[in-house]
């Protein structure tokens, strides 16, 4: 390494105050650099900023109502949509989350003095299966077993009679169902 390179410490006074020079050619003096009439037009306190006309003002008011206008109709939109959808599930007797809106099959068996059950204005059919939420079957299972229970009061048979005696039903993946009361 060559001798003219090397720089030699700075004294303690003049860090902070400027920055050595850095290698060859580089700057060789570090005085402030003149202020000039050219420099003091571009500071900011003397830059002149163009305001917007009438007409931009008046656009950009219009603009600003029409997407006001525009989120109040979407909303509006999205609300009576979420009410319809409401009114549907009611109509169809669905309950708005929980588990008691999953859906499962069920097969109506009901006793011999029934032909159908009906809930929420729709007619379940012995015999059919049908798709419905959760809530609706437990409360058609729980018809069905009434049905039962009080066609064997009818018939003079008590509630043991009827779980003693066998049903012997089948379910099948291959087959189906097999030897189900409604079937018999």
């Amino acid at each position: 390494m060559s001798e003219d390179k090397i720089q030699e410490p700075l004294p303690i006074e003049s860090i902070g105050a400027a920055r050595p020079p850095r290698g060859g050619d580089a700057v060789k003096s570090l005085s402030p650099v003149p202020v000039t009439e050219d420099i003091k037009a571009r500071s900011p306190d003397s830059v002149d900023i163009s305001k917007p006309s009438e007409e931009q003002i008046a656009a950009a008011k219009k603009r600003a109502r029409d997407k006001l206008a525009k989120q109040r109709l979407d909303a509006q939109l999205k609300a009576i949509e979420e009410e319809e959808m409401q009114r549907l599930r009611v109509e169809e007797g669905m309950v708005v989350g929980g588990p008691a809106d999953e859906m499962v099959s069920i097969t109506i068996d009901l006793s011999e003095h029934s032909a159908c059950l009906s809930t929420n204005g729709r007619a379940y059919w012995h015999g059919h299966t049908y798709t419905v939420p959760r809530h609706v079957a437990d409360d058609l299972r729980s018809r069905m077993f009434q049905g039962h229970l009080h066609q064997n009061q009818v018939d003079g048979e008590s509630l043991t009679h009827f779980y003693h005696r066998p049903h012997n039903t089948i379910v099948s993946a291959t087959k189906g169902v097999q030897n189900a009361p409604f079937l018999s």
